[in-house]
């Protein structure tokens, strides 16, 4: 599910952060990507350590419901929150779909027998979770 393209243009204030974090990535030789960190949201050396300090803010520890990109370097985020009982909501590249964003309930994943670490990679969530509208979509924390 994870998406390569060309995101220059769209916002040139983003444009720059982009840049240096490719450069930095690259620079770092920290990009877990075969063909390097440009064009994405890169994978990198340190995700799981990212989520576990996201985890520490009371932001995520009162969150019950929340958005997750279905780039690999947030699948540890996703399985974390799917552990700890919140909704996780994974949008399908650029939002093309008529159902454009996929559920992650636990309760529900749990109640079909889907392991949380399935669930959490990104065919994972295509495969297991619900596509949903954006009118049917919780509120997120």
């Amino acid at each position: 599910m994870s998406c390569k393209g060309d995101w220059r243009g769209r916002s040139e204030a983003k444009d720059v952060v982009r840049e240096r974090a490719w450069a930095a990535l690259e620079a770092s030789g920290d990009a877990r990507d075969d063909d390097g960190p440009r064009g994405r949201i890169p994978d990198f050396v340190g995700a799981e350590e990212a989520a576990a300090a996201l985890a520490e803010t009371p932001e995520w520890q009162q969150a019950r419901v929340v958005k997750s990109n279905p780039d690999p370097p947030q699948a540890p985020l996703r399985r974390r929150a799917l552990e700890e009982g919140k909704t996780v909501y994974v949008p399908v590249p650029q939002l093309t779909e008529d159902t454009p964003f996929i559920k992650l309930d636990p309760a529900a994943l749990k109640a079909k027998g889907v392991a949380v670490a399935d669930a959490a990679t990104a065919a994972g969530a295509a495969r297991h979770g619900e596509g949903v509208r954006f009118d049917q979509m919780e509120k997120f924390d």
